[in-house]
């Protein structure tokens, strides 16, 4: 049994990576902002938060929401905090409430 967990553990820790990213696909975002969190509820409606904060406190702090409704091919602004704070997460229960 020994022998067995000593070649079963590192297959699976060489075929993670594979599996891990399998099915995903880099889509752009049009934004410059850091992107901190993403919410799917469906295949096509997602949203994404983020934004910019700089250390200096005299800067502007941007945070940003984007929205896409065909599954990320497109994203569009749907909500922009520019003064206050950066969005750090996003959670949607369905399209209409989150």
């Amino acid at each position: 049994m020994r022998h067995f967990r000593s070649i079963l553990i590192p297959a699976v820790l060489f075929l993670l990576p594979g599996i891990a990213s399998a099915g995903w696909v880099r889509q752009p975002s049009n934004t410059s902002y850091f992107l901190c969190d993403v919410c799917f509820v469906d295949s096509l409606y997602g949203w994404a938060v983020g934004g910019w904060s700089s250390p200096d406190p005299s800067d502007t702090t941007v945070g940003i929401c984007l929205q896409t409704t065909d599954g990320g091919n497109s994203w569009a602004t749907v909500y922009d905090t520019s003064g206050r704070s950066m969005m750090l997460s996003v959670s949607f229960v369905d399209r209409s409430r989150g």
